[in-house]
């Protein structure tokens, strides 16, 4: 894979790829084919490393310098089944206020409020894509919680999904993601310090 990084952003690969084995355990557990929704893709890592893995990727990321490099990775590889959506998935439509609080780790940071705020995205659900995903990632800083809502009818139609949980007992975002993930499917696999969480629907 080519990759194009910008200026000042914390580079994850090589060494520094400490989702590698994550990655890798998606290879070899979850069936090809069918569709991968990467909520939260931020430069493209997850979503580049599996578009041979599955029909289409839909790599949904709302920050614009995470989004241009994104685009010109895509293009530097010549992938043709990744579909890019620039906007930020929550529970509703509309705006959200992103913060520049995480672009060093090549993310952004998601919040309701403007008093924090860099810019503002357009919001939009999961379930407007109407699509039944192999595996859905959702990466998003803490706001995962709101993710799901707007995923309501996609979780019906969806084989797994990952998420990266932290504080679960602290943080009542955080716990309704543990809740609902846990009523929706099994914990199948979690990385090694127990953040990135694996869940398959029940049958």
């Amino acid at each position: 894979m080519k990759w194009y990084i910008p200026e000042g952003y914390v580079e994850y690969f090589g060494e520094n790829d400490h989702e590698r084995n994550e990655r890798l355990w998606v290879l070899e557990n979850v069936p090809s084919g069918g569709t991968f929704i990467d909520v939260g893709a931020n430069v493209g890592t997850w979503s580049m490393s599996f578009s041979r893995h599955f029909n289409s990727v839909y790599a949904i990321e709302p920050y614009p310098l995470n989004v241009e490099a994104l685009m010109k990775n895509i293009e530097l590889n010549s992938l043709t089944n990744i579909f890019v959506v620039s906007k930020a998935a929550s529970s509703s439509k509309g705006k959200i206020f992103l913060s520049e609080l995480w672009r060093k780790n090549d993310g952004g940071h998601v919040g309701t409020t403007a008093a924090q705020t860099q810019f503002e995205s357009e919001s939009f659900m999961i379930d407007e894509l109407n699509l039944s995903p192999r595996l859905i990632k959702i990466d998003v800083e803490g706001w995962g919680a709101e993710v799901l809502k707007g995923a309501t009818e996609t979780l019906k139609r969806t084989d797994y999904v990952i998420l990266e949980l932290h504080d679960v007992e602290g943080d009542p975002e955080r716990k309704f993601e543990a809740e609902v993930l846990s009523k929706w499917g099994d914990l199948v696999h979690q990385s090694d310090s127990g953040t990135i969480k694996y869940y398959r629907r029940k049958q």
